[in-house]
């Protein structure tokens, strides 16, 4: 019974993961591809998820975001929550940004998200996925510390009844 508990859990923890980088992904490629239809329109010819910038992602793009999205969400179950836990949390965050950043690569190459052959497309690729990580392991680290604070609070709280 606690095993079966335990898939369960894992499952939905799987599946709030996923719905919250499928939002935020689905939002940021809502902005860029705004962003790129009224400055840079030449991107619309050469990537196939901004093909349709200006009425709308394809439904093909919206299924490679939401193959992305569980991929994503898996590791981070996995690597961030789950089976990984007594590794630092900066080990786990490495990992998981590589783990990452190979499975957006891969999507990349497969789907023809920008052209393989083209070195600034790759470099502006890596520069943005490391903006995009860092600032979520420097909000990841803002949550532990105010969490953190939280409990120490409630802590000193409890002991200062008892006492």
């Amino acid at each position: 019974m606690y095993k079966e508990h335990n898939e369960e859990r894992f499952i939905i923890e799987v599946l709030r993961s996923f719905s919250v980088v499928f939002t935020i992904t689905v939002l940021a490629m809502i902005l860029a591809g705004f962003l790129i239809s009224h400055f840079a329109s030449e991107i619309q010819s050469i990537s196939t998820l901004f093909a349709f910038s200006k009425i709308g992602f394809s439904y093909s793009s919206i299924l490679q975001i939401t193959g992305l999205s569980f991929f994503l969400s898996f590791f981070q179950v996995i690597l961030l929550y789950r089976f990984f836990i007594k590794m630092k949390f900066l080990i786990r965050f490495i990992i998981f940004s590589i783990a990452s950043i190979f499975t957006i690569s891969i999507f990349s190459i497969f789907f023809k998200w920008f052209p393989v052959d083209n070195i600034l497309a790759w470099i502006l690729f890596l520069i943005n996925i490391i903006i995009c990580f860092t600032i979520g392991y420097i909000l990841q680290l803002l949550k532990f510390k105010l969490g953190n604070r939280k409990y120490n609070k409630l802590l000193d709280n409890y002991n200062a009844q008892r006492a």
